[in-house]
């Protein structure tokens, strides 16, 4: 879907009933606008972020009518920040998909996945190999799988850009980060491009995306600069 791919949540049970937890998910961002009085700065790097998710399509405000349309898989997640001490200008929007309500979270209603990461001391000692090292990532590699649009209305949350403003809701079209099933949905969607690669594309590239990436991270060397330009470029 407009080159990404779509992935949707991995239920253990398609007829689970979620409780409408919006309640808890308000709540919860009351407490978040209580720091963010604390800490102006952070509301806005927050405030932000938000903007740019909707911006790349990330997350979509629902309208009034869209907002008030509820089924038994409805489901509100929490979110707040994470801040990395090495990157102080930069804030993570982490989205708690473990917050119960009524004795249930989203996260209990999904499967983990089969682990698909490769192995890291294998990635390191490939590393060792080249005279040529080559570090890399995906940029926000979990918004670059889609969510399955029936699957969406699970991964609801809210959200205002001022305390004087009414609380809207939104959903996320993409996996997001503190959602359990997220790292096998996205590193299955990064095997699926190798995959297909080697239908008919270059047999090096599928193997370099095979076998270099740690979930985002890219670690790879080479014998000369011009493979390596060749590979990465």
């Amino acid at each position: 879907e407009n080159n990404h791919y779509t992935v949707g949540l991995l239920w253990k049970n398609d007829s689970e009933d979620l409780p409408n937890n919006r309640s808890i998910a308000i709540s919860r961002f009351l407490n978040l606008e209580e720091k963010f009085k604390r800490q102006p700065e952070l509301k806005v790097k927050y405030s932000n972020e938000i903007e740019e998710y909707i911006r790349k399509g990330y997350a979509k405000k629902l309208t009034f009518q869209e907002a008030n349309i509820t089924s038994t898989k409805t489901n509100y997640i929490p979110h707040h920040a994470v801040v990395n001490i090495n990157k102080p200008n930069k804030v993570r929007i982490v989205f708690d998909a473990a917050a119960k309500y009524k004795q249930s979270c989203l996260n209990e209603q999904l499967f983990k996945g089969p682990d698909l990461l490769n192995n890291l001391v294998g990635i390191i000692m490939r590393f060792r190999q080249g005279i040529i090292g080559v570090i890399g990532d995906i940029e926000q590699m979990f918004h670059q799988v889609k969510v399955m649009e029936k699957d969406r209305d699970s991964i609801r949350f809210v959200w205002r850009d001022n305390p004087n403003k009414p609380i809207k809701d939104y959903i996320m079209t993409v996996h997001l980060f503190g959602k359990v099933d997220s790292p096998c949905c996205c590193n299955w969607a990064l095997r699926q491009t190798a995959t297909n690669y080697r239908g008919g594309y270059d047999q090096e590239i599928a193997e370099t995306i095979t076998r270099y990436f740690y979930m985002n991270d890219y670690l790879n060397s080479f014998p000369s600069k011009e493979k390596a330009i060749e590979i990465t470029s």
